[in-house]
């Protein structure tokens, strides 16, 4: 349960975050762009859901079939693989209340966020995770003042 204290739970961390991506960064995405982006993003955000679904069906397929080739590696892939299907269950649970510009649903996607980062970590891809982490928390938190409570 997130704790509504400052500084304690995923509200304290997105204050934290929101320093250093949002409103504290001295890059400001324009007001048009973070429009553009609130008003399309659940539209790009539901295409990429309907074709996430096969991709990581086909993954978990090729990781069956080549597991006994893989060794140890295979339980990393699993739980990586695992935490993609929670990361993309979140992002769809967050969807409807996207379009409607609902701070819990933005809440939603930064917690999918984290998870992403974390199934990235497990795969391996250090500076990849840290890259696309810097970038999708810089969007998210650009976007977060377009999001009521």
């Amino acid at each position: 349960m997130a704790s509504s204290a400052p500084g304690g739970g995923i509200d304290g961390i997105i204050s934290q975050l929101d320093q250093f991506f949002g409103t504290g960064c001295p890059l400001q995405l324009p007001d048009g762009v973070r429009e553009f982006l609130v008003k399309f993003g659940p539209s790009i955000t539901l295409v990429v859901l309907i074709i996430s679904i096969p991709a990581m069906l086909a993954a978990l397929g090729f990781g069956t079939i080549l597991s006994p080739f893989l060794g140890p590696k295979v339980a990393g892939f699993g739980l990586a693989w695992l935490l993609g299907a929670v990361q993309t269950a979140i992002t769809a649970v967050a969807l409807p209340g996207l379009f409607r510009r609902q701070y819990a649903s933005w809440r939603l996607m930064f917690m999918g966020q984290g998870v992403g980062i974390l199934a990235n970590l497990l795969s391996g891809a250090i500076l990849g995770t840290l890259l696309g982490a810097a970038i999708g928390l810089f969007l998210l938190f650009q976007l977060r003042p377009k999001y009521v409570h």
